[in-house]
């Protein structure tokens, strides 16, 4: 048999064995045998996650009667809302899904099949599962919104520039010639003042030569 043949016929087997086990009744001690599929602790803890907002407590001793060579374990299961159930078992995880097993024949007294009670906990999951994708669209379909009416009033703001900017070239059109004007203006006085400091910084160097040659005159004539 090819690895692939020996897959198929393991998950055709694993498939079956499921299917059996939802055939159980509820009295049947064999749902503490399940290996494929969900399990009295898992049923228990999805309970309490939906209904009573906190996990099951489970307590372990040893029972009356044990002895060192064969101890006897007993699990104790709680819940928020006061039920409790026991049960005993030499092996301790089997003696923890009988208490589980114990408590939700406690819980669900009405319902005759496993398969029943393990599909009314996927319905629960679904329902679950559809509650939170539709709180995601409803998340994007606002995120969708807010960007669009977003985009719309920075369309606007932006229509609103581009018209006040059309106006304020009007404006400069129909005032061009003058503005023109009042620059030429301005490049006059700014160029007129710029040769009076040069005419007087020219002064002042003639004034300067002047004086030293009066002074080498005078030097002479001493001398």
């Amino acid at each position: 048999m090819t690895a692939g043949a020996f897959e198929q016929a393991t998950l055709a087997s694993m498939e079956q064995m499921e299917v059996e086990s939802l055939r159980l009744r509820m009295d049947d001690d064999r749902i503490l045998d399940i290996t494929v599929g969900k399990t009295a602790i898992m049923i228990l803890q999805e309970h309490c996650h939906k209904h009573v907002g906190k996990p099951p407590s489970y307590s372990e001793c040893h029972a009356a009667g044990s002895t060192k060579g064969t101890p006897v374990f007993q699990v104790t299961v709680s819940l928020y809302d006061g039920v409790i159930a026991k049960a005993t078992d030499l092996i301790k995880k089997r003696a923890k899904h009988k208490a589980a097993l114990t408590c939700l024949r406690e819980l669900y007294p009405h319902v005759e099949l496993w398969g029943d009670l393990v599909e009314s906990t996927n319905s629960r999951q679904r329902e679950e599962k559809a509650k939170r994708e539709l709180k995601t669209v409803q998340g994007t379909v606002r995120l969708r919104q807010q960007m669009l009416l977003t985009s719309k009033e920075a369309g606007q703001e932006h229509l609103a520039a581009s018209a006040s900017a059309q106006d304020m070239n009007a404006d400069a059109d129909a005032e061009g010639p003058t503005r023109r004007l009042s620059d030429y203006d301005s490049l006059i006085v700014r160029d007129n003042k710029i040769q009076r400091i040069m005419l007087q910084v020219t002064k002042d160097k003639l004034w300067e030569r002047i004086a030293d040659a009066n002074s080498c005159a005078a030097e002479v004539i001493c001398m």
